[in-house]
């Protein structure tokens, strides 16, 4: 089975999107859409009736809801019971209280505290195929000994495949070591990798395991209802 990107070009060459319960790290320079990507993944899974978290550290969560609401039709999906935040942001901002649609971690950006939230949170929601985004370990490493991502990372993949989640996370290309991006591509099952040339953006699945797709670099551009392949 497949998890649709909601990307109709890329899911053709995915064969119909990404392996469910696979991890998928998209690599990539700012400003090269990899939120957008996944917000719009997200975006198919609610459509689908799948429900997802999304864990975030780097904006809020309600400007990432009205970026969202920008995608045709999905106002209507998006409730209290379908998607539900993990506020890894606000305590950098003085903090926020937990409702229905979010979690807030407070006190600062702990592991622990994030591993045992997410745990709680796989747990409330439903036996059903799910989905995740994690954005961005790229910000944990900012915050966290590297060495503690690094071995965070393989317990955040299981736990979520345990709980039947396709899952993307994002990591921000050009900021880290290649030990690193070398171990994270290795325990991720899919990389995608973006960049811009000029005025260009590109992307290739430079890994997809179980998937014979294409390594090539195509085209793709990011316009008011979303990113599209050329």
């Amino acid at each position: 089975m497949k998890s649709a990107t909601g990307i109709e070009k890329l899911d053709k060459i995915l064969t119909g999107g990404f392996p469910e319960n696979s991890t998928i790290l998209l690599r990539g320079s700012p400003g090269t859409g990899k939120s957008t990507l996944c917000q719009q993944f997200m975006a198919k899974g609610l459509k689908s009736s799948q429900p997802g978290i999304y864990i975030t550290l780097d904006t809020a969560p309600d400007d990432i809801l009205k970026n969202m609401k920008r995608f045709n039709g999905i106002e209507q999906h998006i409730s209290n019971k379908n998607m539900i935040f993990l506020d890894a942001y606000s305590w950098k901002v003085g903090g926020g209280k937990n409702e229905v649609w979010k979690r807030v971690l407070q006190g600062g950006l702990d592991i622990n505290s994030l591993n045992v939230m997410l745990s709680d949170m796989l747990k409330d929601m439903t036996e059903k195929e799910k989905r995740s985004v994690f954005d961005s370990v790229s910000t944990l490493l900012l915050y966290i000994p590297s060495d503690l991502v690094v071995r965070f990372i393989p317990i955040l993949i299981a736990k979520c495949k345990q709980a039947r989640s396709t899952q993307v996370l994002i990591l921000e290309e050009g900021v880290h070591d290649d030990e690193i991006v070398n171990t994270l591509s290795y325990l991720a099952d899919g990389v995608i990798e973006m960049k811009m040339e000029g005025p260009k953006r590109y992307m290739r699945i430079s890994k997809m395991r179980g998937s014979s797709c294409s390594h090539d670099w195509i085209e793709y551009s990011i316009e008011d209802s979303g990113l599209s392949v050329a």
